[in-house]
């Protein structure tokens, strides 16, 4: 279970790669007794209930209407208007 989270944490995108390159050889004092690549996909189905229940655990109690934000804004001040921002560029563009 921990390395299936460790993997969605991870850069890697491929489970396989991932597991050979980074798990194999990297990770060998955490996991000492660590199974073979097609063992290993043998266990994962057996480990969703327990991480299914893991997951259930972290939820909170909802105290409204919650949604996910994709959109960075790290650059966005709280107020900026886009609609302002996207005619300002259009006068800009205009005017050369």
């Amino acid at each position: 279970m921990a390395i299936i989270i460790y993997f969605h944490q991870s850069q890697y995108r491929n489970f396989k790669a991932d597991y050979a390159e980074h798990v194999c050889k990297q990770l060998n004092a955490e996991f000492p007794n660590l199974v073979t690549y097609e063992r290993c996909i043998v266990l994962i189905p057996s480990a969703f209930g327990p991480l299914n229940a893991y997951l259930k655990s972290l939820y909170r109690r909802c105290s409204g209407i919650s949604f996910i934000d994709s959109t960075t804004s790290l650059c966005q001040p709280a107020f900026w208007n886009c609609s302002e921002l996207s005619l300002d560029i259009y006068t800009r563009l205009a005017d050369t």
